[in-house]
């Protein structure tokens, strides 16, 4: 990203193929407020009727067969890394925060947004914590989320770009934004015209006026999806707009944290 004065800004916009504008930041979508509802389960492992997740759409380890072709499916996690956890197996990782290139997977993810992500994509199917939609995949790890769970939207399309070169087949993106980036619809396009999958929050921005649904989610390439309940009810926190094309379970979630 560069500062740009109005002079210069109008001189590259004036040569063709060049597009400039403000390097936005899109924040994670975490929770909106501290909750006392959060546990720690340590290696008494959890009961599955807390997994509830599974069960609605039907991917309890009771009716999801392990193996098969699941493995050749790469799954990339945009988000703030994934931090040291025997429950995630990550097959590659990378940092793409400036001075944090070397810094290793043990002490990657200091807010824990992209370890509980992953984990309930894809955490290991075992006697201890949560049990991932599907354990199976091959997951990517794509840092650009910072200590404050923030990205400049630069860094989120090197990311994107960097899951189009290694070939990925699902991108997840847990974070969004209101402003519209036109530099952002780009590569996402070219990330759906590559063949991947991306999905995206919906956004904890819900007000029931239709209006709420954050980008990068409300792009037409990516699978915008709101969250609801155990009893199937939207939750309220939850963004709406026809831009959502899915609900699916988004409250009290069991999830893997920091040294599992």
């Amino acid at each position: 990203a560069l500062t740009l004065s109005d002079e210069e800004k109008s001189i590259l916009e004036n040569r063709e193929g060049v597009h400039v504008e403000e390097d936005i930041i899109l924040h994670a979508c975490t929770a909106l407020e501290p909750t006392d509802r959060v546990e720690e389960t340590g290696d008494q492992g959890i009961d599955p009727k807390q997994q509830w997740n599974l069960d609605m759409i039907a991917a309890s380890p009771q009716e999801v067969t392990p193996g098969g072709n699941a493995a050749d499916i790469k799954v990339a996690v945009i988000d703030s890394g994934v931090g040291f956890t025997t429950d995630i197996d990550v097959a590659r990782s990378v940092n793409l925060i400036p001075g944090e290139e070397d810094v290793i997977p043990f002490y990657e993810d200091v807010t824990g947004h992209g370890t509980s992500v992953a984990s309930i994509i894809a955490a290991s199917r075992n006697e201890t914590g949560a049990t991932g939609v599907n354990p199976d995949v091959t997951l990517y790890s794509v840092k650009v989320l910072d200590e404050n769970n923030q990205s400049p939207v630069s860094r989120v399309i090197q990311g994107i770009y960097w899951c189009i070169e290694n070939d990925v087949d699902i991108i997840n993106m847990s974070f969004g934004t209101s402003q519209y980036s036109e530099a952002l619809q780009a590569a996402v396009k070219d990330a759906d015209q590559a063949g991947i999958l991306m999905v995206a929050a919906a956004g904890n921005t819900g007000n029931g006026n239709g209006t709420a649904v954050q980008y990068p989610a409300a792009f037409g390439e990516v699978m915008a999806v709101g969250s609801v309940n155990a009893q199937g009810q939207r939750s309220t926190h939850s963004a709406t707009g026809e831009q959502v094309e899915i609900m699916v379970p988004g409250e009290d979630i069991p999830s893997t944290g920091f040294l599992d």
